[in-house]
């Protein structure tokens, strides 16, 4: 997964590493349980690679308004309320 963000694998590991440290230390804190990988159809889901992929694209709320914005609609390509949304968010 490291070459979806252009890093090195030594350097993607390292810091996938310490996030994961980060969230177990932040459910320790707060009493939650730990909780196994999460998977998608029987697939490891790389929660560091969704953590970054997200807040790059400005966080889960605009994320999330995109998401809707393509369930309502239908599909991005042929949508011009999708691109334009988009293009200035």
């Amino acid at each position: 997964m490291a070459s979806v963000l252009n890093k090195d694998p030594a350097s993607y590991a390292r810091e996938k590493a310490s996030f994961l440290r980060d969230l177990q230390h932040f459910h320790d804190t707060r009493g939650t349980p730990s909780r196994v990988s999460p998977k998608i159809d029987g697939k490891d889901i790389d929660l560091y690679l969704l953590y970054v992929l997200v807040t790059a694209q400005g966080g889960w709320v605009k994320v999330s308004l995109y998401l809707i914005l393509f369930k309502s609609i239908g599909s991005v390509e042929n949508s011009n309320v999708c691109r334009n949304w988009i293009k200035f968010a």
